[in-house]
């Protein structure tokens, strides 16, 4: 019983280390996306942060090479979050929503496609969600 106490508690210590290690590449990775921001701004670049081509590249490439017993929809989930949250520091980014008779449902698609980190107004038309500057 107290190998396998040791042994349980070897593995979390390596779940630790893992994790330690996930989180100083999301800091590189964050260290890069700025450079690319001061890149921009020095050429004076005003695309917006989001760049849907990008986004689906990056994520059309992880799902081919997704090898592993975490299913292929979850890595595509963490992915989109890890996109949504690292795109702010290109720039601001909003998220304009008509969501008619304000179903929770709307909420949920553009949370779905956009990630939880930009922040969503609600419009009072479709329109509008079309024509806001959202700043």
């Amino acid at each position: 019983m107290n190998e396998n106490h040791s042994t349980l508690a070897d593995l979390r210590r390596e779940i630790d280390e893992i994790d330690d290690g996930l989180h100083r590449l999301l800091m590189q990775r964050a260290g890069v996306v700025m450079r690319i921001a001061e890149g921009k701004r020095q050429q004076s670049d005003t695309s917006p942060p989001i760049r849907a081509g990008r986004g689906a590249e990056i994520l059309r490439r992880r799902c081919l090479n997704h090898r592993g017993p975490l299913p292929a929809a979850v890595m595509a989930r963490l992915w989109r979050e890890i996109i949504s949250a690292f795109s702010p520091l290109h720039g601001p980014v909003d998220v304009a929503l008509f969501a008619p008779r304000k179903s929770a449902s709307y909420w949920e698609l553009a949370r779905s496609h956009f990630g939880a980190s930009p922040m969503a107004a609600t419009v009072p038309s479709f329109w509008a969600a079309m024509l806001c500057p959202c700043e």
